[in-house]
């Protein structure tokens, strides 16, 4: 019982760390897009993202 109890809570921090993993692929995403689109405003996105961070 006590190992079943451990594996569910390994399940647990896996699934937490698999949302952060998500969310943090989507700002990538989002941020090479928008690098994409304003090549002209480079400096400024970084900046933005600089302040996000």
């Amino acid at each position: 019982k006590k190992k079943k109890k451990k594996k569910k809570k390994k399940k647990k921090k896996k699934k937490k760390k698999k949302k952060k993993k998500k969310k943090k692929k989507k700002k990538k995403k989002k941020e090479a897009g928008s690098r994409h689109h304003f090549n002209k405003y480079d400096i400024t996105l970084l900046s933005q993202i600089d302040v996000l961070k």
